[in-house]
């Protein structure tokens, strides 16, 4: 909406966007004038976004999904924009794909984090974010989608629009910027930006990646050694142990899920395939679990998981209120000895 605001329903792009970025100069003016100098241009970064680019399966779907549709769309510099801006975060946030650097999240809560079940009917009982390395944590809000910004990828899409359109009336504009801090802060950012901006080469569709995270299992499973020490689990709460164990047994649930779905290998006699394995893991755990604490009866990972990620954020909770309390006491005996200090005589 703020976008719409702005920039309006056929917004003009900026009269400075060749020197910031060539390809999207080339590209929306093709699309916008048929200009015949833009079009080999503008033409293979259509390939790009739509063929290169990660979708989601109801991509095709839409009005601006298919992309000879697209090419004969008399007005689609707002489809064009959420095309472009989707590739550039797809182009900084994929590089952090699972490698557990905090830089890669989407904001303090981290990033989406999916959940396989339904837990209950309101809908964001089942959206969850987790930080790298960290349990995850239920939205409760729609302010956990808010991204933060940083150097090297425009996370705001408005922002992106500023860099791209300019605003179609001064007026219009001026009120959003009063109306809104961080409307007023991204324009400013959108004006002084600088360098090239241009898209790479990097094949980003779902076909690649998973077909490279296949050939990344494989190869890891067979080179990495395993570390499984105890160790690093010193002084963990059971809470957070079984946490842990529900996490990796859901993951090999899913993996074993889409590897069954692909191998149609015949299991010898008296042989289980990995699915079969994870599902009998995962029941084992939640017997285990109902067996220790007879209050509880889950039927779900996600129901135990979400249970002891409760239990866990109630125990960080109490810490820290212990910690205040003691720090507020140890402040009150120091006041307490200043207070009956001897006086010192010459």
């Amino acid at each position: 909406m703020k976008v719409l605001n702005v920039f309006g329903l056929q917004p003009t792009i900026r009269s400075d966007l060749e020197d910031w970025s060539p390809d999207l100069f080339a590209t929306f003016s093709y699309l916008s004038n048929r200009n015949d100098r833009h079009k080999h241009k503008a033409i293979k970064t259509l390939d790009l976004l739509f063929d290169q680019t990660e979708h989601n399966s109801y991509f095709g779907k839409l009005n601006f999904g298919s992309k000879e549709k697209f090419k004969t769309l008399s007005n689609s510099s707002l489809y064009l924009l959420i095309l472009t801006w989707l590739r550039q975060l797809e182009q900084y946030f994929y590089n952090f794909e699972g490698n557990g650097d905090s830089s890669g999240d989407w904001n303090k809560h981290g990033k989406y984090y999916g959940t396989p079940s339904m837990l209950k009917a309101a809908p964001l009982a089942n959206i969850h974010m987790a930080q790298a390395n960290e349990i995850r944590t239920p939205v409760t809000d729609v302010k956990f989608f808010e991204p933060d910004d940083r150097d090297g990828v425009c996370v705001s899409l408005e922002e992106w629009g500023a860099r791209i359109f300019t605003p179609y009336n001064k007026k219009v504009l001026r009120a959003a910027k009063i109306g809104c801090e961080k409307t007023k802060i991204r324009f400013e950012r959108a004006e002084k930006v600088e360098g090239v901006f241009s898209f790479t080469k990097t094949d980003l569709s779902n076909k690649v990646l998973n077909n490279n995270n296949d050939g990344v299992r494989e190869s890891a499973a067979a080179a990495m050694a395993h570390n499984i020490s105890p160790d690093q689990h010193q002084g963990q709460k059971k809470e957070m142990l079984l946490y842990n164990i529900s996490c990796g047994i859901k993951l090999l649930l899913n993996k074993s899920e889409e590897n069954s779905k692909k191998k149609g290998r015949k299991l010898k006699k008296g042989e289980q395939d990995d699915n079969t394995i994870a599902q009998t893991a995962a029941s084992s755990l939640l017997a285990l679990v109902n067996g220790l604490d007879k209050s509880n009866k889950f039927n779900q990972l996600d129901e135990m998981q979400n249970h002891m990620s409760k239990l866990i954020t109630e125990q960080k909770g109490k810490v820290m209120d212990d910690y205040v309390v003691e720090k507020e006491a140890n402040k009150e005996d120091s006041e307490k000895k200043k207070q009956v200090q001897p006086i010192q005589t010459i």
